[in-house]
């Protein structure tokens, strides 16, 4: 077990210095989740999505909403990438295929000559070129599944941008977030100091020891109870009546066959309660919230997981009062041993945002579901969040898909391809018929896009599904890191077990996750996520969400508990046709 010193940590708003560390920190700084986002205080991301999407301010209408080339040939004719105003921090930067020919030059607080001036390959711990810093943290920069990503903070007071040389390669991702004005923070000047090292450092050494009852500390009061539950039988785990935060909820991994998981953890749910709230924060069938479906992935990320030992929660969740429930919707008793940890609040728990963590299948509430068919196609609904302030933090997906167009057999197993809903003379019909089709879309590819507080054109807006989870081109590779995961793409469900994309890779059961923790989103009114999803559920493509984000204290989201018929079942075995 690891305790970090998170005591010392501040935050920002008007007037307030923030240091190296400070910033640091919060790669790792559950707590901060919890707190409300303060005036001014925004993030996104900037991409090299295909500019050809966009919305029409004339016509409110969206045009080629789906377009999908996304390697960098729209960038600005001088090649600028990214110009921001601070004060700021680029929290990540993603790629898919870094090159080792034209430079990246970022200017930092308008300098005249670049702060970093190298390959994008560079950016990344990859290779001998790699910064001496970047190799002494591997776990904070790395490459998994062909998807290279660094989490070496750049701070910038007053600008930064980002623009590059001819040749630099193809596909990016840039997060960030601007700081409340009157923030001060650090400029990043191109070198470390040793007091940066070691902030870095302390990262990478939490980040490594990511795993159960990470951010325990000596204050916390621990509960343990085994709960015995019959067949459709719901029992409370912990009832707490005083204001206080879980920091950690494990539950020992429980005795079941692996296959038999698959079925056994969506039977199970999980739900909290915060305050004297009429409805649930919290629901999820158990697998879906230890940061897996499709039943037992082993796993290790900051937030959650399941070792060979435990399933684990280490979210922040501060409450008035709490009620935590499990229910066993099978027809076979189990029994769930869970410890629970609790600290006391250092302020007032009204002044703290509430967890809230949802599973869905297709749940479309608070969208225009007839527009998402229209000239919003292929957007699919992941969150919808109105009428309170918070943080998206991120969510995980199940896909089921037993069919695969890179593979001959099981091209032959698809019935009808063209989505139900997608009709001809829509926006994306003739391009599902003429693109999608024929140059063999796969379950990924799908852009993730992010709207906050009502913005039409999306501050987030991605480049591909395997992209925002972190790796690459479709490579089924099994992998984990502190804020992402594919824990199963088909036979590839073991952490460093691969598979042959073209078979059984990308085939089936496929699981991942991305937790934005450092680059959570904050929002004051609204927030909406979507991710494309090009095939039908008639492909069949069938995805399951679980989320996770802070809304204000007292006020509900839309989702609500989803029946067990609708929860397991749902897929069926892929059909091999020879």
């Amino acid at each position: 077990m690891f305790v970090a010193a998170l005591a010392g940590i501040t935050y920002a708003s008007a007037s307030q210095s923030l240091t190296y560390d400070d910033i640091v920190s919060r790669l790792y700084d559950m707590k901060h989740l919890a707190t409300p986002p303060q005036p001014g205080e925004r993030s996104g991301m900037c991409s090299s999505y295909d500019r050809k999407a966009k919305y029409n301010e004339q016509t409110g209408k969206y045009e080629d909403w789906f377009a999908n080339a996304d390697d960098g040939s729209t960038l600005s004719p001088d090649g600028v990438l990214l110009d921001l105003q601070g004060p700021g921090v680029i929290w990540r930067i993603w790629s898919a295929q870094p090159w080792d020919n034209g430079k990246w030059n970022v200017y930092v607080d308008g300098a005249k000559e670049p702060t970093f001036s190298k390959p994008l390959v560079a950016f990344f711990n990859l290779n001998p070129r790699s910064a001496p810093e970047l190799r002494a943290i591997p776990e904070l920069s790395y490459i998994k599944a062909r998807g290279c990503n660094t989490y070496a903070p750049i701070t910038f007071q007053k600008s930064l941008r980002v623009q590059a040389e001819p040749k630099w390669g193809r596909y990016f991702h840039i997060n960030y977030t601007l700081f409340p004005k009157g923030t001060s923070v650090p400029s990043s000047t191109g070198t470390y100091t040793e007091e940066q090292n070691a902030a870095l450092k302390k990262a990478n050494d939490i980040w490594a020891k990511r795993g159960p009852k990470l951010f325990v500390n000596d204050k916390a009061q621990c509960k343990e109870v085994t709960i015995v539950l019959a067949p459709g039988e719901e029992k409370i785990v912990a009832r707490y009546d005083a204001p206080a935060a879980i920091s950690s909820l494990v539950v020992k991994r429980p005795e079941m066959d692996r296959a038999a998981s698959v079925m056994i953890l969506r039977e199970l749910a999980i739900s909290m309660t915060w305050d004297d709230d009429s409805s649930a924060s919290v629901w999820s069938p158990l697998g879906d919230f230890f940061g897996t479906g499709a039943g037992e992935n082993l796993h290790r990320t900051l937030a959650c997981g399941m070792t060979k030992d435990y399933y684990y929660s280490n979210w922040y969740m501060p409450f008035k009062k709490a009620v935590i429930k499990v229910k066993n919707d099978g027809v076979t008793g189990r029994s769930l041993s869970f410890t629970v940890h609790t600290e006391p609040l250092k302020e007032d728990a009204d002044n703290l945002l509430r967890y809230h963590f949802k599973w869905h299948l297709d749940d479309s509430s608070g969208f225009d579901e007839a527009r998402l068919w229209m000239d919003r196609w292929p957007d699919w609904p992941v969150l919808k969040v109105d009428g309170a302030s918070g943080r998206f933090c991120g969510f995980s997906a199940h896909m089921w898909n037993p069919l695969h167009a890179w593979n001959k057999k099981t091209q032959k197993n698809g019935v009808k391809p063209l989505p139900e809903k997608l009709k001809a003379g829509t926006p994306g019909y003739a391009f599902f018929k003429a693109d999608v089709m024929p140059r063999k879309y796969w379950w990924g590819e799908g852009d993730e896009k992010f709207f906050v507080d009502g913005e039409k054109m999306p501050s987030t807006f991605g480049t591909g599904s395997e992209d925002f989870f972190g790796y690459a081109w479709g490579v089924a590779v099994a992998f984990d890191a502190a804020l992402h995961a594919l824990p199963r793409s088909g036979d590839a469900n073991e952490i460093g077990k691969s598979s042959d994309k073209e078979g059984p890779g990308n085939v089936g059961h496929i699981t991942a996750s991305r937790w934005l923790i450092p680059e959570n989103i904050p929002f004051k009114q609204s927030f909406e996520a979507v991710i494309e999803k090009y095939h039908g559920n008639n492909w069949p493509l069938l995805n399951a969400y679980g989320v996770s984000w802070y809304q204000t204290a007292g006020t509900s989201d839309y989702y609500k508990e989803v029946p067990v018929k609708d929860r397991v079942g749902y897929y069926v075995p892929a059909k091999y046709v020879e």
